[in-house]
């Protein structure tokens, strides 16, 4: 090589060649990275700009959060607690019978109406009746009320329990629930009429009477045990005042009270 220099050593036996490493170069090398590996130019914001974008300690909110005050059972409720919960399960049993009764009103205006139109005189359409006799003990008690619906002749069967009403001398007019124990058919002017022949479940003898499809006020389908005796109180103005009146001032005042404490701890 023509680089190759040649060193004589009289203390060597041979002669030696030695080469120089190759030049160094100046051009550094570039290596092009993967393009699935290339990133999007990182912008560093300088400190000054950051901590102006950062809310003050004036403007952040404080919200304090509450501690929600666990349910008490009924064994830990106050004597108040208890008695503001039986008194409101108490007001709305009696809001629900009187809405039950409502509807049953209106329907029975609106059915008389279409009666009316038709030119027909019929039983109303939903009937609500106290009983105040021990003809149908142990199935219905005294002070039980009845809800009987109206139904046409082939939905009463013998066993069903219907409320009519009745031709004895005594009670004559008076609607009388008993039960069917037999459908008969009287021979009347050459034809067959349907009658229905019923006793008291707690009567030794049947009902005199054949009972006629059009004196049925309707078939029983719910019974209501001891109504009778809320009824009767509520008839009285003292009944009303204390079951009705009374329990509402009760649960207004309490919740006014509350309002009241509540805005004056806010």
């Amino acid at each position: 090589m023509p680089n190759d220099k040649i060193i004589n050593d009289e203390s060597l036996d041979d002669k030696i060649m030695i080469t120089p490493p190759d030049p160094i170069l100046e051009e550094p090398i570039i290596i092009e990275a993967p393009e699935s590996i290339v990133e999007e130019p990182i912008i560093i914001e300088p400190p000054e700009e950051i901590n102006e974008s950062l809310p003050s300690i004036d403007q952040v909110e404080i919200v304090e959060t509450k501690q929600e005050k666990p349910k008490k059972s009924i064994r830990e409720m106050d004597a108040k607690g208890f008695f503001h919960l039986v008194t409101s399960i108490f007001l709305y049993s009696i809001m629900a019978i009187l809405g039950i009764i409502f509807i049953m009103f209106v329907a029975y205006f609106v059915d008389q109406k279409i009666g009316q139109a038709k030119g027909q005189s019929r039983a109303p359409l939903f009937g609500a009746y106290v009983i105040i006799s021990e003809s149908m003990v142990p199935k219905i008690n005294v002070n039980d009320a009845v809800i009987t619906m109206r139904v046409s002749e082939k939905h009463i069967h013998k066993n069903d329990i219907i409320t009519f009403l009745s031709k004895d001398i005594e009670t004559m007019g008076t609607p009388i629930t008993h039960r069917v124990v037999g459908i008969v058919y009287e021979d009347k002017d050459n034809k067959k009429v349907l009658g229905y022949r019923t006793k008291g479940d707690n009567n030794n003898t049947q009902d005199f009477a054949l009972i006629k499809p059009d004196e049925v006020l309707g078939k029983v389908y719910l019974r209501l045990p001891k109504v009778g005796y809320l009824q009767s109180f509520l008839t009285k103005p003292s009944g009303w005042l204390l079951l009705i009146v009374l329990p509402c001032f009760l649960i207004i005042g309490n919740d006014i009270y509350k309002i009241v404490k509540k805005t004056k701890e806010e």
